[in-house]
This record gives C-alpha cells, sequence and structure tokens, in this order.
C-alpha cells in the first residue's frame, strides 16, 4: 500500500494518490467470499456445499469490489487523521488512467481532487469591535399596537344585509366592461376587487351605500373617475388601456363583510394570555413580556447575521480554486443549463461564501469543543418541521402525526447533516456573543425596523 499528498505550490488544491495492492485486503475479500457463498444457489450443488473454487467464479469480483471499496475508505480517511490534515469534503475522485479489472487486476491505484484548509485565525476582539447589540424599548404604543392585533384576532366576522356607511366594511366587487346592449364585452376588462369601504372615494361609495349583496349596477366609470390614473388604479389596469375603455362597465356585488374587533374584557384576557391575566393591567403586563422575548429574539438573530456577514467577509481564508471549481460544477450541473451567466457567477460567489463560513464555523467549534448531540438534531429538525407548517398555514397537526414526519424527515441522512450544522451554527455564535462584550444600543420598535430593513437591502 502507498499513499502520497501531492500539493501544487502556492495553492490549498492538491492531489491524492493511492495505490493498493489485492494483499492488503485479500483476507477480508476471502471472508466475505466464505459468507456469501453460503447463500449462493447452483444447479448440482447443495446450497452452503459449493466449492469455493466454483463460488469465486461467480462471487469473487464483488466481493474483491466491497473489500476494495472499504479498504480505500480507511485508508483515506486514516491518512487524514493520522496526519492531521483538514481538508474540504468529499474528495473527488478522478477517473482512473485505466478501466479497472477487479476478476483480474492485483493492484489499484486511485487519485482524488482535494481542498486543503487554510490555517484560520480569527482576532474577535477587533473583528467585532463595531458590532452593536441592539436593545428595543417596548414602548405603549408597541403595546397598543399589539392589543389592536389581538382584538382582530379575537374578532369575528359579518355579513350585513346591506353595505352601510362604515369604513371598515370589506366588500368585493366583479367590474366587467359591456359593449352594444350591456353585454359584456368580449375581451374586455373584467375584474375582481376585494376593497374596503375607506378605500373608495367620492361618487362610487356613494353609489354602493345601501347596495345589497349581489345586486348589480351598470355605471359609467369615465364619470365617477374624473381622473384616469385612479381609474386605472382602481382596476389595477395600466393608465392606456383605462383610457381606451368603453365608459360603461357592470358592477356585481359579489360580498359583504363586516370584521368586528372583540371587547377588551376579562373573556379576552383570560382567552389571549392562557388564563395568566385577569385585568386590563395583567393584560398589558404580559404584552409587554411576550414583547419583550421577542425582541430579544430579534435583536439577537440580527446580532447574529452581523457576527456572520463580518466574519465572511473579513476572516482572511485563501480557498482551493480548482477543487471549489470541480466541486461547483458537480452540485450545479443539473442547473447550469437554466441559469444566465450573470446568475451562474452569483451562485459561485455565494457558494464560495457557504464554504468559507462552513470553515469557519467547524474551526470555532472545534477549537471550543462544541458538540451536537443527537437529541439537539431531533429537536432542531422538530422546531424546522413545525415552522414550515405555520409558514404555510397548515395547523391540527398531532403530535403523532408530527413524530412521523420528524422520523421521516430525520431517515435522510442529508438532513441529518443539514440539522446538525444548524445547531453547530448557532451554539458556536452563542459562544462568541458569550466571548465578546459587544457595546448595547437602545433602539425603538421602528428603528430597529429601518436598521434591520437597511441591512438585509445592502446583503
Amino acid at each position: 500500500m502507498e499513499i502520497k499528498l501531492i500539493k501544487e505550490e502556492k495553492s490549498f488544491d492538491a492531489i491524492l494518490s493511492v495505490n493498493l495492492k489485492l494483499e492488503d485486503f485479500e483476507e477480508e475479500a476471502n471472508k466475505k467470499l466464505k459468507a456469501e457463498k453460503q447463500k449462493l444457489n447452483l444447479p448440482g450443488f447443495r446450497k452452503g456445499m459449493i466449492p469455493t473454487t466454483v463460488a469465486k467464479k461467480y462471487l469473487w469480483e464483488q466481493v474483491v469490489k466491497d473489500a476494495l471499496e472499504a479498504k480505500l475508505e480507511d485508508t483515506v480517511n486514516g491518512y487524514f487523521d493520522d496526519n492531521k490534515i483538514e481538508i474540504i469534503k468529499p474528495a473527488l475522485p478522478l477517473a482512473p488512467d485505466n478501466p479497472i479489472d477487479l476478476k483480474n487486476d492485483t493492484e489499484f491505484e486511485f487519485k482524488y481532487d482535494i481542498g486543503l484548509v487554510d490555517e484560520i485565525v480569527i482576532d474577535e476582539e477587533k473583528l467585532f469591535k463595531k458590532i452593536n447589540s441592539l436593545e428595543i424599548q417596548v414602548e405603549d404604543k408597541n403595546i397598543n399596537e399589539e392589543i389592536d392585533k389581538i382584538l382582530f384576532t379575537y374578532g369575528e366576522n359579518k355579513q350585513p344585509d346591506q353595505v352601510d356607511d362604515i369604513d371598515d366594511y370589506r366588500i368585493i366587487l366583479e367590474i366587467t366592461e359591456l359593449g352594444e346592449n350591456n353585454e359584456a364585452l368580449a375581451e374586455g376588462i373584467s375584474q375582481k376587487i376585494s376593497k374596503n369601504l375607506s378605500e373608495l372615494k367620492g361618487k362610487l361609495r356613494e353609489i354602493l351605500i345601501g347596495q345589497k349583496k349581489d345586486n348589480e349596477l351598470i355605471i359609467n366609470l369615465h364619470e365617477l373617475f374624473d381622473d384616469k390614473e385612479e381609474m386605472s388604479a382602481f382596476l389595477n389596469i395600466e393608465k392606456l388601456t383605462a383610457e381606451d375603455a368603453n365608459p360603461d362597465f357592470r358592477i356585481k356585488i359579489m360580498s359583504i363583510s363586516h370584521h368586528i374587533k372583540a371587547e377588551l374584557n376579562e373573556d379576552l384576557f383570560d382567552k389571549a394570555t392562557a388564563g395568566k391575566a385577569k385585568n386590563e393591567e395583567e393584560f398589558r403586563n404580559q404584552i409587554e413580556e411576550m414583547l419583550n422575548s421577542n425582541y430579544v429574539q430579534s435583536s439577537e438573530h440580527l446580532l447574529f447575521d452581523d457576527m456572520t456577514q463580518t466574519m465572511i467577509e473579513k476572516v482572511k481564508l485563501e480557498l482551493p480554486a480548482k477543487f471549489l471549481d470541480r466541486l461547483f460544477d458537480e452540485e450545479f450541473k443539473d442547473k447550469k443549463k437554466d441559469l444566465s451567466a450573470e446568475d451562474l457567477q452569483k451562485e459561485r460567489k455565494d457558494f464560495d461564501k457557504k464554504i468559507k463560513w462552513s470553515l469557519i464555523t467547524k474551526d470555532i467549534a472545534k477549537k471550543n469543543n462544541i458538540e451536537v448531540s443527537e437529541k439537539e438534531i431531533i429537536q432542531e429538525a422538530y422546531v424546522f418541521i413545525n415552522n414550515y407548517f405555520m409558514q404555510y398555514g397548515m395547523s391540527g397537526i398531532t403530535e403523532d402525526q408530527m413524530q412521523n414526519y420528524l422520523t421521516d424527515y430525520l431517515k435522510n441522512q442529508n438532513n441529518v447533516l443539514y440539522m446538525k450544522e444548524r445547531v453547530e451554527v448557532n451554539k458556536v455564535l452563542a459562544k462568541l456573543k458569550e466571548n465578546n462584550k459587544f457595546k448595547v444600543k437602545k433602539v425603538t420598535a421602528e428603528e430597529f425596523k429601518e436598521i434591520n430593513k437597511e441591512k438585509h437591502h445592502h446583503e
């Protein structure tokens, strides 16, 4: 057996060459042959009684393949572990110079493209000195806004008989452009429009007040809208299309609804706080506590984003260009044909950032003895799946169903690795936050939104 690493000069690209002889794994191959021949069925032989020389004709190629692959994997992994060499995984196999003949060959040569990892040095104090930790202040108006949302959430929808002169009535209108004899114009404007009454102005609002569901009106829209821009905005069409439209339209009232907010009373306090608040003062305190908790999480999330972007941009780390070219091509081979040159360039830039960030986090985790347990992976997957259901409005998932989704999700090893990376990254960032004293800056909720919006705009 012979193994050697050939490094490119002034580069982190390398070639790993591995030469194995049959004698290096022949014992294991013979063990596999002995086990497999017990299962072999051949005409004229009793099962389990087939001579080794006969069985070898049928099984040798496969057992050599299995034993060779196992030996190769152990040899490569052992080489990097024994020599404490960090690489970007996976090592990428190169096509052999000559086809491998598993039946007859006694020597085997394998070569791999290797991406070596540069030494990572992070001066945390210097790196993070300009990053602030934002402390979001809860103001009375934030509490009042949240109460208003709760009142809306616990309110109820009513279906009034007619459109009353109330701003928050919601009506859905079917608008149809008419031609001769008040017939719907072929390929004319036809829209369904949902509006609060507060959004309707002037003559149109006056006409609609008092109308009942399913009523149909024929009106001249050009007379209702003096400004064609206003008419085009109402119909959600281009201004020129509005100007060219026939004047007469049919308006049908498809639905009328009125959402009535809940009352601020003991019943609401109990429902909205799961019994924690009995009066308005306790209710406001509960909302303030909830907002504080949410703001702390939002602030930490932004801090972690700042730390991440700063490390990606400012930590010096040379990458193996040729290896990453090939790795990128491997991962994007099915997508490349659908991407423009500009999009492909952006994908490559993001790919390099992702690799760099992965190397940084793994280095920090190693230096700080950060490990990820199986329990933490399962917990992260649970939260991930639950958030997915919430995002798409999938409610009513039972705990048994959740456990089934979780089990199926974690059967895929790529999903397990993804969850492990998420946990590791969060633990790394939490450790960095613990190790560094960030300057605290107090901001309002509105200021925080603007800061957050601005940061994401520049990413």
